[in-house]
């Protein structure tokens, strides 16, 4: 079964269990955090922190990853660590 990260095992050189085992912080979670943060697990990094304390707001959802709707507050690195995991699998925590 094919997975998001068989395209780099292509690469000769490319060693994904370095990037599978890889622990990466990432400083907020915000339009370019969002993007960081999604391409960090569409390459297959292992542990992904997210560092960031604001809330989920009308004025983030044209913006980020993060375009749902809450009912209640809700930190942007939760919402943010849900939905990579969801949608990736990858190991997305709140720091």
């Amino acid at each position: 079964m094919a997975t998001a990260t068989d395209r780099q095992g292509r690469i000769a050189w490319w060693n994904q269990d370095v990037i599978r085992g890889a622990h990466i912080a990432v400083m907020g979670a915000g339009a370019l955090g969002n993007e960081v943060i999604k391409n960090l697990a569409l390459q297959g990094v292992g542990r992904i922190s997210i560092f960031d304390f604001d809330q989920v707001e009308e004025s983030n959802l044209s913006r980020t990853l993060v375009s749902v709707r809450v009912t209640h507050p809700v930190l942007r690195r939760d919402l943010v660590m849900h939905l990579i995991h969801e949608r990736s699998g990858s190991g997305a925590e709140a720091a």
